[in-house]
């Protein structure tokens, strides 16, 4: 039994990676191998053996279960249910991470594995970008020739920020005081400031509130606030101090924005227009209402939702992930999915009523709400069918959850 965990765990960690590889190279992969199909591939068959080989059922992974039971039959009943279904197994992936995380990352020392696997991960995205910059190669969103991000978009700074959750998590729990603290604490501080810096001029709106929610909750909640507002002032100051650096190109890119919208009409135009994201749930919910009944507690056509918003555009896709559940799964859908996290809270809570005198435990509950923080604003700008985004954010806190349980149990039988 041990064997078949250790196996499972180290697959986890090859799925992470491939996931990496995949985020750096796909968008500009050419030729007939396809890293995403291989990596999707090999993540249903591994996630698909693990449901079928560790089918154990508590309400957490009993709601998930339903939940993909749910989407999975409105697949099927889809106008087009073979693209429905390719959508779902997206889907079906990531959340099924969740679970995996629970039973998989069951103690201390895999959790300080995932925190490294996370953090290299996140070193290797700097890096990547780093060089990209300094050659002046890749792609560059927004406006051309300001900031590069390699073969990757500018949507891979939602990825740095959930990597970086595992920052503060090693630092406060795994970091010895003792034995390399200096070195470690350093280079985990130009880890971070390297994210900070790359999320600031990727001037993605929703990372950005993203980041500033999630670091406001962390601070008012972790149990390590002097420990961690020390290292929150440090990467401050020297993001301040450096600022001549990247503040002409941080400029440039806020004023194309502001430029982009300007030439979109004024305020009342865009508002008539609904081209904003509210806009975008409101003509949903109209759409949606319009065909029946069925329609609004169901949905229509599961996650194909190209063209479908009039005056959205013929090929625009609908954006915001509540529009996607509502549209594909009704009222029903968009409530299993925002209660899912409400399930994920309940779970936390069940562990740290009783531990609440841990500062582990704490700190963990901490992450918890800051991750599904971020998740949820993350959510207004898209990202349900991203693999690589939602398996870092359904794997960590399933893994929080599983270590939690780990330690009550231990705590009960001493």
């Amino acid at each position: 039994m041990k064997l078949k965990s250790k196996f499972e765990f180290w697959i986890v960690i090859a799925i992470l990676l491939l996931n990496s590889v995949v985020l750096l190279v796909e968008s500009g992969a050419r030729g007939n191998i396809h890293l995403g199909l291989i990596r999707g591939y090999v993540a249903i068959i591994f996630v698909t053996y693990f449901l079928l080989s560790n089918l154990k059922l508590n309400r957490l992974t009993l709601y998930v279960y339903l939940f993909l039971i749910y989407l999975f039959l409105l697949a099927l009943f889809s106008q087009n249910p073979a693209y429905s279904l390719t959508m779902f197994s997206r889907v079906y992936i990531t959340l099924m991470m969740l679970p995996i995380g629970y039973y998989v990352v069951n103690s201390v020392r895999r959790f300080e594995m995932l925190n490294r696997t996370y953090i290299y991960i996140l070193t290797l995205i700097c890096i990547y970008i780093i060089i990209s910059n300094i050659l002046g190669i890749g792609i560059s969103t927004y406006l051309e020739g300001t900031f590069y991000t390699g073969q990757t978009n500018v949507n891979i700074v939602k990825d740095m920020l959930i990597l970086l959750v595992a920052v503060p998590v090693y630092y406060t729990m795994f970091i010895d005081e003792k034995e390399n603290y200096a070195s470690n604490k350093y280079v985990l501080l130009f880890i971070t400031i390297t994210t900070l810096l790359i999320v600031v001029i990727g001037f993605k709106r929703g990372a950005l509130l993203a980041l500033i929610a999630g670091l406001l909750t962390y601070i008012y909640y972790s149990p390590y606030k002097i420990r961690i507002s020390k290292y929150i002032v440090i990467s401050g100051l020297i993001l301040l101090i450096t600022s001549p650096i990247y503040i002409n190109v941080l400029l440039d890119r806020y004023e194309h924005r502001r430029d982009l919208i300007e030439r979109m009409g004024n305020i009342q135009q865009i508002a008539e227009e609904r081209t904003d994201r509210v806009g975008e749930f409101i003509t949903t919910v109209e759409v949606v209402s319009e065909d029946g009944i069925l329609s609004t507690f169901f949905g229509k056509d599961l996650f194909d939702h190209v063209g479908v918003l009039p005056g959205f555009g013929f090929n625009r896709s609908i954006h915001v992930d509540y529009s996607v559940y509502l549209y594909g799964a009704g009222l029903i859908g968009l409530f299993l999915y925002l209660w899912l996290h409400i399930m994920i809270l309940l779970e936390n809570n069940k562990y740290y009523k009783h531990l609440k005198d841990i500062r582990e435990i704490r700190e963990l509950k901490t992450i918890i709400f800051v991750v599904i923080i971020m998740s949820l604003l993350m959510s207004i700008s898209g990202g349900w069918g991203n693999i690589t985004f939602r398996t870092f954010i359904m794997l960590y806190l399933g893994a929080c959850l599983g270590v939690m349980k780990t330690i009550y149990l231990n705590e009960k039988s001493e």
